[in-house]
């Protein structure tokens, strides 16, 4: 599993294998899941594939390449970089979008009252 993931293992599931510098990625879906993307604040990387649509029960293969850490001072490990990893989708997108309108309408009217 990789950690901070944004769906929370609710919508994807995905196995991994580490293999010549890169690491494979099945993700499969039991819902529908638009722009399907891979992330991470620490590692930089180039996929076979990001921000891609999935259909009910579908799986696919993405590829990690060119792992490489954002800061140099760190060296790279195949499970830091997967444990850095997350997989997230239009839904969650929306969703960190709406918490942040929420928090900051609620700081505004924290500050009305001061």
């Amino acid at each position: 599993m990789f950690g901070n993931k944004y769906s929370q293992g609710k919508k994807f599931s995905e196995r991994s294998y580490y293999d010549n510098k890169s690491i494979n990625i099945i993700i499969s879906s039991k819902e529908i899941a638009l722009y399907v993307f891979i992330d991470s604040d620490d590692f930089d990387f180039i996929a076979s594939d990001n921000f891609f649509s999935m259909e009910p029960n579908e799986s696919r293969v993405i590829v990690l390449k060119e792992l490489k850490p954002l800061d140099p001072k760190v060296k790279f490990t195949e499970q830091k970089a997967k444990d850095s990893l997350r997989i997230g989708s239009l839904y969650d997108l929306l969703k960190t979008v709406k918490n942040m309108k929420r928090s900051a309408k609620l700081q505004n009217r924290g500050n009305e009252n001061l």
